[in-house]
């Protein structure tokens, strides 16, 4: 089985190393006379920038170097461009009403009056309009690079923090029980390419299924999702650009809002579906599921780690999105217990950790690691997670419901349950069967973190 399908990305003439000059997700009044704005975030930007101390203590956490004093002032001037702009605005409207009550046969001088202060403030407005493009840009592309809040669960330190264990690791670690080892399972060329045979080709088919109808069985829907994310979408979760291969496309008209390659198995692949859309209080919590490949340039893990490496494998991907924090908390635990029910089904070691707030990426509140052990490299390695986004994402791409006439973002939590290229690997190395076991067939759903939230 070939688990790779680069097709045109095989050309490297064709793929492109996009790097971002201009943002998609904002684009000021100058540039969108130009190009085509897919949508326009929301912003509180007083409510994110009203306690400086507070973001300071997120970002020192997050381990980012991010000057808010500099943008805080660069937020005051942008206020204060503003404020004379509307000044203006008002200013014009005031001598427009004039124009329209004064008598035709009033006196001339008055008239010619306010036409000449009515044409020096319009050649006001269009300066300051000029002026404020580049100050808006600036400022705004620092705040929409701001990172999610931190989820009170987050670990405090610098440390990730144990919430569940099944078993423990095998005592016996060498280089000699790496997964690669097994060339009667796996024909592995690079991180790009690799093959499954027999048993381990098999098992994956079995595993992402298995999985994906163990959420089905418990009132998840199953999505289909595209494996391609524009990159609008990719900035609105302030995922970086080289995290996924970019597509190249003959249309110019995308030359700004390229595509990229996540797969249908990626959080980025449910966004689509989400932006701007309106949902009706009543389909709250609206629980999602999908399975397809998950594309991911592996960053820091070398090569050489064989399947721990590999940029493609197959994923269960969930998604929840819920009308209030507290239900996003339920939620998480859910979704947490059904991945206990799917891993202790397989008989492997596994732990779940929340992950120290410096390995959390911008748009994440709180992640729980799902890992299992490798005894050839004498680690963990993660095969899946669950995140909390909070409402960050879903105020960048616009996904709300309405509560009392009151518009309302909605809380969203999710992740790859399971990716099975690392699975097997661990599996391999842990001399673990490569079948799914009945008991991973049945709807069990023990509530290991029913009180996690509490």
């Amino acid at each position: 089985m070939f688990c790779l399908h680069n097709f045109a990305l095989r050309n490297k003439s064709k793929a492109l190393n996009l790097r971002r000059y201009i943002s998609v997700l904002y684009l000021t009044g100058d540039k969108a006379k130009e190009n085509y704005v897919p949508l326009v975030p929301y912003m509180d930007f007083q409510k994110r920038l009203d306690d400086l101390s507070l973001l300071k203590e997120n970002t020192k956490r997050r381990g980012l170097n991010v000057d808010l004093e500099s943008l805080k002032t660069k937020y005051e001037h942008y206020l204060h461009l503003q404020n004379e702009k509307a000044n203006l605005e008002q200013a014009r409207e005031e001598i427009s009403k004039k124009m329209k009550k004064i008598d035709k046969d009033s006196d001339n001088q008055a008239i010619d009056e306010l036409k000449t202060n009515g044409i020096a403030l319009r050649n006001a407005l269009k300066t300051i309009k000029e002026s404020i493009y580049p100050v808006e840009e600036d400022f705004i592309q620092q705040f929409l690079h701001l990172p999610n809040e931190l989820h009170k669960k987050c670990p405090q330190g610098n440390e990730e923090a144990l919430i569940y264990r099944n078993s423990l690791p095998p005592q016996d670690s060498s280089p000699e029980l790496s997964h690669l080892k097994r060339t009667d399972l796996i024909h592995y060329q690079d991180r790009d390419s690799y093959y499954l045979l027999d048993d381990a080709a098999q098992f994956e088919l079995d595993c992402t299924h298995l999985c994906r109808d163990l959420f089905v069985r418990n009132d998840f829907v199953s999505m289909t999702n595209p494996d391609f994310t524009r990159k609008v979408l990719m900035e609105a979760n302030l995922t970086p650009s080289d995290r996924y291969q970019g597509v190249y496309e003959e249309d110019q008209r995308h030359h700004l809002n390229s595509a990229f390659l996540t797969g249908g198995g990626s959080f980025e692949s449910f966004l689509g579906h989400l932006a701007k859309l309106f949902v009706y209080p009543s389909v709250l919590p609206l629980r999602m599921v999908s399975s397809g490949r998950q594309y991911n340039s592996k960053e820091g893990i070398p090569s050489e780690m064989g399947l721990y490496s590999a940029i493609q494998s197959n994923s269960v991907q969930t998604l929840v999105a819920s009308s209030s924090l507290e239900e996003a908390d339920r939620q998480m635990d859910e979704i947490l217990n059904l991945a206990v029910d799917f891993y202790k089904g397989l008989g492997l070691h596994f732990k779940i950790v929340f992950v120290k707030p410096s390995a959390l990426t911008p748009s994440e509140s709180l992640r729980a690691s799902i890992q299992v052990y490798s005894p050839a490299y004498s680690k963990y390695m993660e095969v899946g997670s669950v995140s909390h986004y909070l409402d960050f994402v879903s105020q960048r791409i616009l996904f709300n419901t309405k509560d009392k006439k009151e518009t309302k973002f909605l809380h969203l939590v999710g992740g790859p349950i399971v990716q099975s290229s690392i699975l097997i690997a661990a599996m391999i190395e842990n001399q673990v069967p490569l079948s799914v076991p009945q008991n991973c067939k049945q709807k069990t759903q023990v509530e290991v973190f029913k009180s996690l939230f509490d």
